[in-house]
Order: C-alpha cells, then sequence, then structure tokens
C-alpha cells in the first residue's frame, strides 16, 4: 500500500497527500469497530481497547510518514507498519479469543493470492500489510455481526 504515495506523487504530481489522507481516513473508520468490539467483550477483554488506540495511532503515523524510500522517514514508516500489524494481529487473536479462525481465514485470502501469483517475494511488506488489515477487517465484521 505504501508504494501508493509514490504512484499518486509521481505519475499524478504531487497528489500524494491523498496516502495521507487515506491512512488518516482508515484509522479513524477502524477505530469505532475496534473500541466497540473491545468493550463489549465484558471486563477482561475491555483493557485490551488500549491496542486498538496503539494499532490507530501506528496506521496514522504510517500516514504522515509515506516516503518509505528516505532514510529517516522510512524508518518511522515501516517502524510503525510493523508495530500497527503486530498489534493488530495480537489484538485479533486475544481480544476475540473465541472466533480464532476469522482471522486465520482473513489472513490465509492474502497469503494465497500472494503465493497463487508468484508476487510474494518482490512485494512481501505489502503482503504482510494486506494480511494483517484482511485479519483486523474479518474479525472487526464478524464480531459485530455476531453481536446483531
Amino acid at each position: 500500500m505504501s508504494k501508493t504515495y509514490y504512484l499518486y506523487e509521481e505519475k499524478k504530481k504531487g497528489l500524494g497527500w491523498l496516502f495521507t489522507v487515506f491512512m488518516l481516513l482508515m484509522g479513524m473508520t477502524m477505530m469505532p469497530g475496534w473500541i466497540e468490539v473491545s468493550e463489549a467483550k465484558g471486563p477482561w477483554e475491555s483493557h485490551l481497547t488500549f491496542l486498538a488506540f496503539i494499532a490507530a495511532a501506528m496506521i496514522v503515523f504510517v500516514g504522515f510518514a509515506p516516503r518509505y524510500r528516505e532514510e529517516t522517514e522510512g524508518m518511522v514508516h515501516m517502524t510503525a507498519a510493523r508495530i500497527c500489524a503486530a498489534v493488530a494481529l495480537i489484538w485479533d487473536f486475544v481480544a476475540c479469543w473465541e472466533i480464532w479462525y476469522v482471522p486465520i481465514c482473513g489472513a490465509a485470502i492474502p497469503a494465497i493470492i500472494a503465493t497463487v501469483t508468484k508476487t510474494w517475494k518482490e512485494d512481501r511488506d505489502y503482503w504482510l500489510e494486506m494480511l494483517a488489515f484482511d485479519a483486523t477487517f474479518a474479525t472487526i465484521i464478524t464480531e459485530l455481526a455476531l453481536k446483531i
């Protein structure tokens, strides 16, 4: 996903700021689902809401440091992306332990696509991002659907 910044910046002549807006919106739209699910779980899991805040903050950091090819900004970008993915997956499995199979299935989809298209080696970071996002969206949507 991070390559999107360079595509917009270079090919669309200066529209790289759209990547920042997109990442900010993604963090803001995922936050209510994370909080709702975390708080609805009960007293034991509700303290895991802080993981949602960390993951959302890291998404915003990624957006505000879009130039991952540059040394300093790239370090911030890649560190924030890795923390976000790790924290989101931890939240998926700890806060939503009773549906442990949902994040696994959600993560399997990008893994299968990457393997079938043989793009895993070239775009490993992209597929890891997709794996974390897909697993997290699948978990949030499933939890909210089960609540209804």
